[in-house]
């Protein structure tokens, strides 16, 4: 494997067209994407205000515990420019993750992740583009690594998250404890044997890896947790069988905003519903429910570790 020049990826100006070119080589990108950020460089470069904010927007990705607020404007997202802003980030993730032992492979992998959000932009708008900065911030600052089927997140237990009360005692987390938040990102079946395989993986990278972060479960905020899934689905499938692994916990000011984002692929509940399609079990279901004159809420799960 010959290794990109990370020295020559910096975060004060675009990259040069041969080291993008390695850097997607060594990320694994498939051809297609590599060909349409090798395409979008030209422009972004030649553009005297992209010059100017780059460093600013570098900086601001890698340390602002807030950004998820932050959304890219569509001519952003369609020049691939926070793309760019991503990849200025990774020498640092990866410097810092070789200094805790992490093999390449594994920030390889991680760093690879990256063709699924191309993916996820064209599903939903039905062009390329980028815009997933607040969940490509993640890996950038070196929180979050993809083990198996499932990917685990080193984060304190979240203020708007608590557990069912029990008179008498002292809840197992409160709010900015550590834990490892379990994501589970849009490839495949979501079978018992690769969760199973995940979670191994899981118990021994962190401890391992980042021996600081003594967590003290997995947790998983998620529309996958709503417990009215199993009045819908058989007690064998697999999206039941992930969501038994966990003991319910409460999401405070809970919406449905992310059944709409990964059910049907738009950001809200439609004003109109009729029009919906319901090619798939789940999108069924999920109409269906509302119809009733019920309701979809994120939830969250947690595993004592």
């Amino acid at each position: 494997m010959t290794l990109p020049d990370f020295d020559r990826i910096t975060t004060d100006r675009l990259p040069e067209p041969e080291v993008l070119f390695s850097l997607c080589q060594w990320m694994g990108l498939a051809p297609e994407f590599t060909s349409l950020l090798m395409e979008a460089l030209p422009a972004l470069q030649a553009d005297p205000a992209v010059a100017e904010r780059f460093p600013r927007d570098c900086h601001h990705y890698r340390t602002c515990s807030d950004y998820e607020k932050f959304r890219p404007t569509e001519a952003e997202a369609l020049s691939f420019y926070y793309a760019f802003v991503h990849f200025a980030s990774l020498p640092t993730m990866r410097n810092q993750w070789l200094a805790r032992g992490i093999p390449e492979t594994q920030i390889q992998i991680t760093a690879g992740e990256f063709d699924r959000w191309l993916h996820r932009y064209r599903e939903q708008h039905g062009v390329w583009g980028f815009d997933l900065i607040n969940w490509s911030s993640v890996y950038a600052q070196g929180r979050l690594a993809p083990l198996g089927r499932l990917g685990f997140e080193v984060i304190p237990f979240p203020a708007f998250c608590h557990l069912p009360e029990k008179t008498g005692t002292t809840p197992l987390l409160q709010a900015g404890d550590p834990v490892i938040s379990v994501h589970i990102p849009a490839k495949g079946a979501l079978t018992p044997a690769d969760c199973d395989h995940a979670f191994a993986l899981a118990r021994e990278f962190f401890p391992r890896y980042f021996p600081e972060h003594n967590y003290k479960a997995f947790i998983c905020v998620s529309w996958m947790m709503d417990r009215q899934l199993a009045l819908y689905l058989p007690p064998e499938s697999n999206l039941i069988h992930f969501q038994n692994r966990f003991q319910p916990a409460v999401v405070d000011n809970a919406n449905d905003d992310s059944f709409w984002s990964f059910i049907f692929n738009i950001p809200k509940r439609p004003a109109n519903l009729t029009d919906m399609p319901r090619d798939t079990r789940l999108r069924r279901i999920m109409l269906e429910h509302i119809e009733k004159g019920n309701a979809w809420q994120i939830a969250a799960g947690y595993i004592p570790r």
